[in-house]
């Protein structure tokens, strides 16, 4: 069984790589060995290589960035999607893709499910759905996930910035009214790699994992505000988060990007479907700090 993986050096991508059993025969894809940009080198790399799943970790992740780089943001999350998708489609390959939840933009005070109206409020959520749509008309096989507010020990993301700055900074204004759960990228990873043993075991036996295609919400459980979760890194730290961390409006955040207010999950789907029940985002932030940071 061979996976070819897109994106290996990113965050989830390197915590991928440091994670999946070996026994798979996994064919890692950087940067240096097809640039993604262009529509000929992923269809040569994908013929040359003939996968059996594809994933995609691949992704222009700069929110604002992407309002000033809107070309490239649309050729990294929206048109090497759609290449991928049709050359995985020509071979009878499935495809694993990561989404986000700024796809959304309900102001609406409920946790989020895979109907909810696709409705991004910046051009990252825009090249992010329109990604989305390609893929489902490119492939049959396909499996999105949608994450939200990824955080891990490595690479940049919220905790880590917020966690350098706490040390640096007198205090720290952080946006209290836009709520989600910091999803921890090693959680993520683990239910890829549960779903992948799914999908290959029953291509073993061959049985058809057609019930599975679709798209999936997958983040931690609960709920908590930008504010709320700097608030958890300041206590974990040591430091007075009253004293450090100062909630602010969004609004009044100089951002050049608009982000969702409501970025909640609902995982239901992923459970019913494949029985994998995602972590509540405290805990699972608990247990993460206890083993990286209070060793």
């Amino acid at each position: 069984m061979k996976i070819l993986v897109f994106g290996p050096n990113g965050q989830m991508g390197t915590i991928f790589r440091n994670t999946v059993p070996k026994k798979y025969d996994i064919i890692f894809a950087a940067r240096s060995s097809v640039d993604l940009r262009h529509k000929s080198e992923i269809e040569n790399f994908i013929t040359l290589t003939k996968p059996d799943i594809v994933i995609n970790f691949a992704a222009y992740t700069d929110v604002d960035g992407s309002e000033k780089n809107q070309n490239l943001a649309m050729e990294i999350n929206a048109n090497a999607p759609s290449t991928i998708s049709k050359c995985a489609h020509q071979i009878g390959a499935i495809f694993i893709h990561i989404s986000t939840d700024y796809v959304l933009n309900s102001k609406i005070n409920v946790y989020l499910d895979e109907k909810s109206k696709v409705k991004p409020c910046n051009f990252y959520g825009k090249s992010k759905a329109l990604g989305e749509k390609l893929i489902q008309e490119n492939c049959n096989k396909y499996l999105i996930f949608r994450t939200s507010w990824l955080y891990s020990d490595i690479k940049k993301n919220f905790f880590l910035t917020i966690s350098d700055l706490i040390k640096t900074s007198n205090n720290i204004k952080v946006i209290n009214d836009q709520f989600g759960a910091p999803t921890l990228v090693y959680d993520v990873i683990d239910t890829l790699i549960k779903i992948l043993e799914i999908l290959i075991q029953n291509i073993l036996i061959n049985k058809d994992n057609e019930k599975y295609w679709g798209i999936y919400n997958l983040s931690n459980g609960g709920e908590t505000s930008w504010y709320g979760f700097a608030c958890k890194i300041a206590s974990n730290m040591g430091y007075d988060s009253t004293e450090k961390i100062i909630p602010v409006n969004g609004k009044n955040y100089n951002a050049l990007a608009q982000r969702p207010q409501n970025s909640r999950l609902d995982n239901n789907k992923i459970y019913k479907i494949f029985g994998i029940r995602q972590c509540n985002w405290e805990d699972s932030f608990k247990n993460f700090y206890k083993i990286s940071y209070n060793k």
